[in-house]
């Protein structure tokens, strides 16, 4: 296809050339959009993209930006994270699921974390209340 067929292709067709280039579905392109909306989307892009430097921090930002978007869905991160050009299949598959598992993990942890602290939270301001009777 010519360079000036590709410029004018319809936004449809171009995702469904990268839904069926990446086997990604449409609910992953849906959250690629999401986040390409977000305040995070300018990162998210750059990393997506590859023009980011390709490194562990980078791979851990883009994981982490996935985990929330996703809902910690590890299926739907792995889909996103083949389709993307920060992935390195010579790292192999385990070296990915290390990472997917991790965002979720340290997603996990800093929820527990944020609950912990609104509860101690919650039970200081009851406290002064009562105090205050």
């Amino acid at each position: 296809m010519d360079e000036k067929k590709e410029k004018n292709k319809p936004e449809t067709a171009v995702k469904k050339e990268l839904f069926e280039k990446a086997e990604l579905f449409d609910r992953d392109l849906k959250v690629i959009a999401a986040i390409n909306k977000s305040v995070r989307g300018a990162e998210f892009k750059r990393i997506y993209s590859g023009k980011a430097e390709i490194d562990e921090r980078n791979e851990k930002r883009f994981m982490a930006i996935l985990n929330f978007f996703t809902a910690s869905n590890a299926e739907q991160m792995q889909r996103i994270y083949y389709s993307s050009k920060i992935y390195d299949a010579e790292k192999g598959k385990a070296y990915a699921a290390d990472l997917i598992g991790g965002a979720i993990k340290q997603g996990e942890d800093f929820s527990k974390q944020m609950k912990t602290q609104l509860k101690n939270r919650q039970k200081s301001a009851s406290a002064a209340k009562g105090a205050a009777r």
